[in-house]
């Protein structure tokens, strides 16, 4: 609440010069103004309606590194993979796919034909570093065929699936197991046929 140092103060309006106002409106001009909010309160409110909203979205999009860098969410293993096309293993009635990476094993059915691909992984300590580690991949047919086993060394890369400067950092190798060839690269896998 506004004090007033002087007499002619007491009967200013609204305006604030003294007399522009009958004595008897100063006071419910006076009343009035105690009951609203003054611009700067009316601005910190509206501030803070467009602000808390603004910083809440921020915040829930991504983190920030020390140096400033907007982080991504994507969690990430580090692994050595094996993918494939399930229609690759469809003239063996399908397979098991085994891989093996350092005397730990994972295996898993090569899928239905129609399914666009198909992964088996042994994940790995999340900072193994860039390592070279012995791959061992069977791939046993269901109904006819042999057995395909093949071997390699997996060289692991650093993966950053948030960007540079953004946690977590991944270390990965990933091959692609052919049911004739074994072990070969990923690139160029077309991963369902059109």
């Amino acid at each position: 609440m506004r004090r007033a140092s002087s007499p002619e103060a007491v009967g200013a309006g609204p305006t604030g010069a003294a007399g522009s106002s009958p004595p008897d409106s100063s006071s419910s001009a006076t009343a009035d103004s105690l009951h609203r909010p003054s611009r700067v309160s009316r601005r910190r409110s509206c501030l803070r309606e467009v602000l808390l909203p603004l910083v809440t979205v921020t915040a829930l999009t991504g983190c920030t590194s020390g140096q400033g860098t907007a982080c991504t969410l994507v969690g990430m293993d580090s692994a050595v993979s094996v993918v494939w096309r399930p229609a690759d293993f469809e003239g063996s009635g399908g397979a098991t796919i085994r891989l093996c990476v350092d005397g730990a094993c994972e295996e898993r059915a090569s899928g239905d034909p129609g399914d666009p691909f198909g992964r088996v992984s042994v994940g790995l300590p999340q900072d193994i570093g860039p390592e070279h580690l012995p791959v061992e991949l069977t791939v046993t047919p269901v109904e006819k065929g042999r057995p395909v086993k093949d071997s390699a060394q997996a060289e692991l890369t650093e993966e950053r699936p948030n960007g540079s400067g953004c946690g977590p950092v991944a270390w990965t190798a990933t091959f692609r197991a052919d049911p004739v060839k074994g072990l070969v690269s990923p690139k160029g896998l077309v991963l369902q046929e059109k």
